[in-house]
């Protein structure tokens, strides 16, 4: 959901593996492995899980 530069498509990766997440982003939009556009997404993929991670201990010892 987080997007830091630039608007994205939106891809589902049915797996909790990063690598199945950029690999479905990647095949989906043709960018390749170096380009802005795939590391704009993993830094959003990145701040999705912390910001979930963090909601998570929040409610544990909250």
């Amino acid at each position: 959901m987080y997007q830091p530069d630039m608007e994205l498509p939106t891809t589902v990766a049915d797996s909790i593996l990063c690598n199945d997440s950029v690999g479905k982003f990647m095949e989906k939009t043709k960018f390749e492995y170096g380009s802005n556009e795939r590391k704009t997404r993993c830094a959003g993929v990145t701040a999705d899980v912390t910001k979930k991670m963090v909601e998570l201990l929040n409610a544990q010892f909250a």
